[in-house]
């Protein structure tokens, strides 16, 4: 749980410490994992044509903690998933729709490459686990 703390801090603090507009690389938050799921938030507004976004969505914000908090719950009960550890990918797409769509991609893709090349002995290759 103290590994939980530490990340909602270090998480919260990244996105409060920026003063009008920044560039925010796409991933925001990464955890790797035996199972990866993906998350896609709008964090920020607006991408200028320079790739900065402005303005938190603290709203949001919340969303992706608690996608992180509930990720790591699920992780710290050993009898939900024995033997296998969640990991997350969150990603802020800053209201841009060719952001969100080129990183769907990029996460449909690199989900497929992690799971194809993980040795989880009860799911069989191809078997896709899901997409948030």
């Amino acid at each position: 749980m103290v590994m939980s703390s530490c990340l909602m801090v270090t998480f919260l603090a990244m996105f409060l410490s920026c003063n009008g507009s920044h560039h925010v690389p796409r991933r925001t938050a990464y955890r790797e994992g035996d199972i990866m799921l993906g998350g896609l938030f709008d964090l920020h507004q607006s991408a200028g044509d320079n790739g900065t976004c402005r303005d938190l969505h603290a709203t949001n914000l919340g969303y992706a903690e608690a996608m992180i908090f509930a990720i790591e719950s699920i992780n710290d009960n050993n009898t939900l998933l024995p033997n296998v550890t969640l990991g997350f990918d969150i990603q802020d797409y800053c209201l841009s729709p060719a952001i969100a769509v080129e990183s769907a991609y990029e996460l449909v893709v690199k989900s497929d490459h992690r799971f194809f090349t993980r040795k989880l002995h009860k799911l069989e290759r191809g078997q896709r686990v899901g997409q948030i």
